[in-house]
């Protein structure tokens, strides 16, 4: 007994519920009408026609990124099964309104270009709130209400000018909506756009005049204008059909198009116009280009050729026989503008322009061979000075051209095609050189003689050595402890800096910037605070020149920290830690800040420099590396001032710090609470 085939007729719901990794999926017939296609590598799905799985459920749980929609499908519920995806495309010429993304959390791209997509229902797009682009296609009439409610990526969006309805709150939430352009003459009041958003009414482009046929003669010049309505800014396209279909002209974007030299093999063509702005375009009507062709005359002076011809053609033209004595020397354009193939041929061509021709054939003496009637004579020229050589010659019509000989033989010299050659800047190594002429015509050439050019050294002479001069910054005054720099600008050319001294020394490039400007230098602080206090001599240098003045570098001021109370006694340290310092210390200055409740004498020690207590210094150094209390580790440590410290006023010394160290632990615990 024959088994019978069994057929898959449905996709029940959840069928790919708990797959994690699917690849491919081919459901053969009968359920071919049903065109499923799954690309795991780009998590795309595509649906082609009406599905047939229950609930839209059949995928549920399928790492799908990617929707597209194309085909015929006719309607798709998408709430739950497609919620995740990231980007939707919609080509289906079958659906009529869109499906509800309702909250989908992920969806970051719409692209839809399905014509028959006339509907956007009430929050299609709800609470989508990564969706930051999304393309509405031709043709859609209605927006629904809420259908794009808290879409809070979304920063601009194009309304379509087929749209005539947009439901209340349509956009309401679109807290990041910066641009909205709708169809001008749309009521937009009740739908929820945010007050700091832009909006822009716009009209597709309409054309208001069209361009009209031009016929003009070939060489000539048509213009086509078209006259165009619509929200700005519009652009133009003109195209042009040669016959073989409407193609864009490069660069034709104006409202005017012209066309010049026009041949006569264009005629027939058609040119229109597409006119475009951010909604849509329209077209112009097609203009017709009619060229007509040109004839001119020809006229020929002592020659044939004469006559009428159409432009574009070859005219052959040919010289009269010389008289006697005479020769053909050249055609001469008298008018007319044309290009001969052969102005030194008795017989020659060119091509017929649109215009009138004149043309003469010359004629000349014969020719008489060239003579050399005076020979270049000898020069001798300082170094640097100017030489100049002559040659005279006789003949018909001679031609130029001087030699050189630097010891290796006779070359020519370009461009010395005068009877008259000069050599400038002369040089001390072109001593002893020589120069002649050849001279020449259509009979032959003649040689001059040899001139020898003697070249005399002559006396160096000194450069000038410009002035320079300080142009800002010259005298300043500069503080020990200052962290900003010194700026001085010389006023010679940047490009000839070499360097900066001081008090004669030249300066590492470490201790200084230089820039442009003339020549702005800024001597560092670091290398500053350097100098001993007083007065120094500093000087810019370039190649041809320098330029110098003083600076005077004061010691560091001692000087208390206004921002913080200090009460310390001391006169000769500072802490420049913004705390203030209750210390007894006859020494030390705390600009801290902070308070410090110790009655320990620290007989000179340095600034801590960081917020802490000092109970024991008295090594004169500066604890900038701890922010707590220093305490001795021998008895020898103990500060003494001058004789020996008895027992009992080291005992109340020690008591008095450590109530000091824990007032101030107590103000910081205080601080950072």
């Amino acid at each position: 007994m024959k088994k019978r085939k069994r057929w898959i007729k449905r996709i029940g719901a959840a069928l790919f519920a708990a797959v994690l990794v699917c690849t491919l999926v081919n459901i053969a017939s009968p359920l071919t009408a049903k065109a499923y296609s799954w690309n795991a590598a780009t998590g795309t799905l595509t649906l082609s026609s009406d599905d047939d799985f229950e609930n839209n459920s059949a995928f549920t749980n399928l790492p799908i990124k990617k929707l597209v929609i194309t085909g015929n499908v006719s309607h798709l519920e998408m709430y739950n099964v497609f919620r995740y995806i990231e980007s939707l495309e919609i080509s289906s010429n079958g659906l009529k309104e869109m499906p509800t993304l309702f909250q989908s959390t992920n969806l970051q791209s719409v692209t839809i270009t399905s014509a028959t997509v006339k509907t956007i229902p009430s929050k299609a797009f709800e609470d989508c709130r990564l969706l930051n682009s999304i393309t509405l296609p031709d043709g859609l009439t209605t927006i629904g209400a809420n259908a794009f409610v808290r879409c809070t990526s979304l920063t601009s969006i194009e309304i379509p000018t087929s749209v005539t309805s947009i439901g209340t709150d349509a956009f309401a939430g679109c807290s990041n909506l910066q641009t909205f352009y709708y169809p001008a003459g749309l009521d937009i009041s009740n739908i929820g756009l945010p007050e700091s958003t832009q909006k822009i009414p716009v009209s597709v482009p309409s054309i208001m005049q069209h361009p009209s046929d031009v016929a003009v003669e070939e060489g000539g010049t048509a213009s086509f204008t078209v006259a165009a309505g619509g929200t700005e800014p519009l652009s133009y396209r003109w195209q042009v059909n040669n016959g073989t279909g409407w193609a864009d002209i490069q660069g034709a974007n104006q409202s005017t198009y012209t066309v010049t030299a026009v041949q006569k093999d264009w005629n027939g063509w058609q040119y229109r116009c597409v006119v475009s702005n951010d909604v849509g375009s329209a077209e112009s009507n097609a203009a017709k280009l009619t060229v007509n062709a040109v004839k001119a005359s020809v006229t020929v002076n002592n020659g044939t050729g004469d006559g009428t011809y159409e432009s574009g053609v070859t005219v052959t033209i040919t010289a009269d026989e010389p008289e006697t004595g005479k020769v053909f020397s050249e055609w001469q354009v008298v008018s007319g503008g044309v290009d001969l193939a052969d102005a030194k041929s008795s017989t020659t061509t060119f091509v017929m322009p649109k215009n009138a021709v004149e043309v003469t054939a010359v004629y000349s003496d014969i020719i008489a061979p060239v003579i050399i009637t005076q020979h270049p004579s000898d020069a001798a020229v300082e170094e640097g000075g100017t030489a100049s050589f002559t040659v005279a010659a006789g003949g018909t019509d001679p031609v130029y051209q001087w030699q050189v000989n630097d010891g290796t033989g006779w070359a020519d010299i370009q461009g010395a095609d005068q009877s008259t050659y000069t050599v400038t800047a002369v040089q001390t190594d072109w001593n002893g050189w020589q120069y002649r002429c050849v001279v020449s015509n259509s009979m032959g050439t003649a040689e001059s003689n040899a001139a020898k050019l003697t070249v005399n050294a002559s006396e160096p002479q000194t450069p000038e050595t410009p002035e320079y001069r300080i142009a800002e910054g010259a005298g300043q005054s500069w503080t020990k402890g200052s962290t900003d720099g010194l700026v001085i600008r010389g006023d010679g050319d940047y490009a000839k800096f070499t360097g900066v001294t001081v008090d004669g020394v030249l300066l590492d490039i470490g201790n200084y910037e230089a820039s442009s400007g003339s020549t702005v230098i800024t001597l560092k602080a670091e290398y500053l605070n350097a100098l001993s206090p007083g007065e120094h001599t500093v000087a810019i240098l370039w190649t041809d020149g320098s330029a110098g003045t003083t600076i005077t570098i004061a010691g560091e001021a001692d000087a208390d920290d206004d921002s913080a109370a200090d009460d310390t006694e001391n006169d000769d340290i500072v802490n420049d830690d913004g705390t203030g310092d209750d210390t007894a210390n006859d020494d030390t200055d705390n600009d801290d800040g902070a308070e410090d409740d110790s009655d320990v004498e620290n007989n000179g020690a340095g600034d801590n420099g960081n917020g802490s207590v000092n109970t024991v210094s008295n090594n004169n150094q500066n604890n900038n590396d701890s922010g707590t209390a220093a305490v001795p580790d021998k008895k020898d440590d103990v500060p003494k001032t001058g004789a020996d410290t008895p027992v009992p006023g080291l005992l109340g010394l020690m008591l008095a710090s450590g109530a000091g160290i824990a007032a101030t632990g107590k103000k910081r615990k205080s601080n950072v609470r």
